[in-house]
This record gives structure tokens, sequence and C-alpha cells, in this order.
């Protein structure tokens, strides 16, 4: 290998391809580097997406149990301190208003019956009945003295009964678990979700003993409904969600059918194993798995989430196809750039080279050689006055060094100056603004100092270089930096961020205090009459202040930059501060 190189370079390589090479080089790296990273972190992200859907959806299900809970033990409550005549009239308003109520009733400890059905709350009641489309409501009584039959008064919206009949009964109210239960409370009860035998749908009964525990009174709620609310943002045909109990009895789904769960969950011995997700294969299919538990009661409630592992992987996995192409892209297009760049280089270097020749020959005449490149100007000149130093050596050596040794600091003076300067506007430039940021930010946790940023951009600023031009843009760009320096403390640090982005650093400023400084800033730019912009500009800013949790500078002006977003978002021309978002 060493020899092949040796033959290929035995002349030497020449700069432009050394430049190029390299480019190349750290090119190829960067685009195996990003590609394994890519590919290594889709996967990561794509649980981390599943723990968040299925964290939410946890919550929000939790939320929803305690909510329904609290109300339908207040109901219950409330249901006990009722006299007999106005309970037709009250339970129709209870269950209207609660769509998840199915029915409100009360059992008395003759095996007397007396029960308040919403017939619309499932489908399957209507013909589990035999009722009329027209039938909303459904009393059922049962008299203690003759528990062998059942009475059953259909009513309309308005409650004009539509229908009567009388069947066989076999119930027994006080055999139920839920009359059982609450004869022997004080408070009132909340049985396990069961299967209704009515309808195929799951519910609990909320009960209560009243008079003495002769009666009691007691609500039905189904909860085939929890789910529902996360139809618009679960797709079934990629992932499906169970609501179940410690029995794997399924309380509430979304999917197309329950073959994933007869297929995973109910073979699963330890629901606790899969707390983290999981990546489980049948059938040389894979699947995510995540099992967490909503509500602790006598039987534990867990939520399932089941997805198709190359479905959940697909969109990752193009992302990640689309940005290698673009990165690929971007580097042949830099190219052309590196070539341009590589030449601007070297060209100076060999008439540097051919100055050098001449004072060889003892040929002290030697020009500057003109290149916007400063360290080979400032090379140039160097062997300019080199030139000059040994042809005047004989006359003022002293004075000359001293003269070229001023001239030397004054330019590094200036280059200093210029390194840490925006060009266009005169403002600092970003490198000094990281630098002030850094300082104020360690000054705050070192004295526990207070101090805040505003990030600003010119709205519609593309409009006005592609409408005008950029030298008009440019002038836009200058005479807001003066305005914005006119409205500023001589103690806060203003520069260009970037583009039509300024940055202002307010050393011992509290947020309400920036949020007046950048009110000031956005009211002076719409009254500013630009010199040659005939129209009026304005400003979105974005302001956020150093607080204890701040971790780094870079934390603040994130913050502030995502203020700024949005300002942006919301119409442009405000203020937003972090304390808005």
């Amino acid at each position: 290998m060493d020899l092949v190189f040796k033959k290929l370079f035995k002349k030497g390589v020449s700069l432009k391809i050394t430049i190029l090479l390299l480019f190349s080089t750290i090119g190829i790296l960067l685009i195996l580097v990003l590609a394994y990273q890519l590919l290594f972190y889709s996967k990561k992200l794509a649980i981390s997406s599943i723990n968040s859907r299925v964290d939410g959806i946890a919550l929000n299900i939790r939320n929803t149990i305690k909510d329904v809970s609290n109300t339908s033990f207040s109901t219950v409550n409330t249901l006990a301190l009722l006299n007999d005549q106005d309970r037709v009239k009250f339970y129709t308003n209870f269950l209207k208003s609660y769509p998840n109520l199915y029915a409100i009733y009360t059992g008395y400890e003759d095996n007397s019956f007396y029960e308040f059905i919403n017939l619309k709350v499932n489908k399957n009641l209507i013909s589990s009945y035999s009722a009329k489309d027209i039938d909303r409501w459904l009393l059922i009584k049962i008299d203690g003295k003759d528990i062998t039959k059942r009475e059953l008064f259909f009513y309309d919206d308005n409650l004009n009964q539509t229908n009567y009949k009388i069947e066989p009964n076999s119930y027994l109210a006080t055999k139920r678990p839920w009359f059982i239960e609450a004869i022997n409370s004080k408070e009132a009860i909340k049985t396990e979700p069961y299967s209704f035998s009515h309808i195929n749908s799951t519910g609990i009964t909320y009960a209560k003993s009243i008079k003495g525990g002769k009666e009691v009174v007691a609500i039905d709620l189904l909860i085939e409904d929890y789910l529902n609310s996360f139809k618009n943002h679960v797709d079934i045909n990629k992932t499906e969600l169970y609501l179940f109990n410690s029995n794997k009895l399924i309380l509430s789904s979304l999917s197309k059918n329950n073959n994933s769960f007869n297929d995973f969950i109910v073979n699963i011995s330890d629901l606790k194993e899969y707390e983290n997700t999981q990546i489980v294969e049948k059938d040389n299919n894979k699947f995510f798995i995540r099992i967490i538990k909503i509500d602790n009661n006598k039987q534990d409630i867990y939520l399932a989430l089941i997805a198709e592992y190359k479905k959940i992987l697909k969109p990752y996995n193009q992302e990640i196809l689309w940005l290698l192409f673009v990165f690929i892209l971007t580097g042949l297009i830099t190219i052309p750039l590196i070539l341009y760049f590589s030449r601007v280089i070297s060209k100076p270097i060999y008439s540097l080279a051919r100055q050098s020749k001449k004072i060889e020959k003892k040929d002290f005449s030697i020009s500057k050689i003109d290149t916007s490149i400063n360290e080979i100007s400032l090379l140039s000149s160097a062997f300019s006055n080199m030139a000059k130093s040994i042809h005047d050596y004989q006359t003022s050596l002293e004075d000359k060094i001293f003269q070229r040794t001023k001239e030397l600091y004054e330019k590094n003076k200036e280059l200093g100056r210029l390194s840490i300067t925006d060009k266009l506007t005169g403002l600092y430039n970003r490198l000094k603004l990281d630098s002030v940021l850094q300082t104020e930010f360690e000054k705050a946790i070192r004295y526990n100092e207070i101090f805040s940023v505003i990030i600003m951009d010119i709205d519609f600023f593309k409009s006005v270089n592609d409408n005008f031009g950029h030298q008009i843009g440019d002038d836009v760009l200058k005479e807001s930096a003066k305005v914005l320096s006119s409205c500023i403390r001589t103690t806060d640090t203003l520069g260009r961020w970037g583009g039509e982005e300024f940055l202002i650093i307010c050393p011992n400023s509290k947020h309400d205090d920036a949020i007046k400084l950048a009110n000031r800033i956005n009211i002076a730019i719409k009254e500013h009459t630009f010199s040659t912009y005939p129209k009026k500009i304005t400003m979105s800013l974005g302001v956020a202040s150093y607080s204890s949790n701040s971790k780094k500078a870079e934390d603040l002006v994130a913050f502030a930059d995502i203020a700024l977003y949005k300002a942006k978002q919301t119409g442009r021309d405000k203020v937003v501060g972090e304390n808005d978002i």
C-alpha cells in the first residue's frame, strides 16, 4: 500500500487536491457516522414515542377514572336523599346529564326492585328488551309481594308512556353482590368491573344502603368508552389499545378485533415484565408491547399497547433515508465550492513563493499580494516589509523596527476588533455574544444574579430582499441596529445573532423589565422611517430570563428562541416571554 501511494504521489500533491481529499474524507466519515447514529436511534425513538403515548393515555384514563368515581359516589349519595315521589324525574335528568350511566335502581329487603334504564346508552338494549325506536326510557318494577313477575314501562323522550309489558321474573335484588356489599357497608360502595347480562358491555355498579339497611340505591356505569376519546390519535391499523383487569377481562379497547389481546396479553403470566416496552416476535413478525397499571383496587386495571414493529419504524426509516439523501446531495453540491476556495487559497501562496524568489536573487522590489485572505495578506506584507528593511538596513534600522512593530500591533488590534464585530451592522458578532452570555451565566450562578436575553427577528425580511434587493435589505439591517442601540442601556450587550436576528443580553434585568424593553423596541421599530425602504418594519421578539433551573447558557437562548417562534406562529409583531409559552 505504501508503494502504491509513493507511485501515485511521487511528484507531490497540490494544495487543491489536498484540500479536496481532506474535505471529501471528512464528508464520507460524517455520512457514515450519521447513518449509523440514525439507524441506531430510530428504534430508540420509536420506543420513546410509544412510551410517551402510553404514559399520556394512562394519565388521562387515571384522571377519568378518578373523576368518574368521585361523580358516581356523589350521585349515589345524592340519590340516597331523595323521596320516592321525586325519583322518576330526577332519574331522567341524571341519565340525560351523564351519557355513560346505564341505569339507576333501588332494591328493597323484600326483593322489590325499581330500575330506570337509558335505552339509548347501548344499541343492544332496544333489541334486548324488544323496545321500539321511539322508546328512550324503561322503568322496571318488581313487587316484593309477587316476585315471579316484573312490569316494564316504556317512555319516549318526553316521558310519555309508549308501551307496557309483564314478564316472568327470576331476578332477586337481595342476592346480588351490589346489594349485599352495600348492606354490609356504612358508606357507598363500588363493585369491580363485570360484564352486564343484558348487553355486550362492561361496567361498574355504585350503591349505598339507605333507611337503615332496608333499601339500596345504585347506579350502573359503562366503562367501554374510556378509550373512545383517543380514536383520532390512534391508528388501529398499526397500534391497538386495551384496558383490562387482572382477570384479563377487556373493559375497553381500540382495535379491529381482540385477536392480538388473545395472542399476547392472555398468555402473559407476569405483567410487570412489560412495564417497559418489549419487542415480541410471533409468526416471523415483531411487535412492540407495553403494559402499565392504571388503577389499584380489589382488581388492578391495566392499559396495554400492541404495535407492529415494521409499521411503527417505517416513518422513522423513511426520514433517515431522506436525511441521508439530503446530506449526500449537500456534500456533492459543496465540491465545486471546495474547489473554488482551494484555488482562492492556493493562488496567493504561489504568488508569495514567486516573491520570495526575488529576495533570493537580491531583488527587493517586492509588491504586496492582493488577496482576501488575511493571513496570506499579512504574510505578503511581512515579505514586503522584510525586503524594505534589508534595503534600508544601513539607515535608521532601529526606527524601522519600531515603526514596523507599531504597525503590526495596530493591525493585530484591528484584527481583534474585527473578530468580534459584525461587518455589516457594526454590532457585536455571535462570537462576542457567546462570550458575554457565558460570562453573565457564570456570574448569575456565582452571585445569584438575574439576567435576561431578548432574541428578535425582523418579520418578513425575505420579502424585503426579494422585492427591493439585498442592498435595501442591508440598509434595513443597519438602521434596525441603530434603532436597537438607541433603546438599550449602556450595560446591555447588543449583537447580530445571524441573518435578520439580533440578541440583547441584559445584566441585572428581571423578566418583567426585559419584557418592557422588548415592547419598547417593538414600538420603536414600527415607528422608525427607513431611509431607503418605503414600508414599515416590524419585529417578533422572544424573552427568557435566568433561573435556577437553567443548566447552561445555551438553555436560556433556546427558551428565548422558543418564545420567538411562538411570537412568529401567533401573528408576528409581538413580544412573547418564556412564561407565555
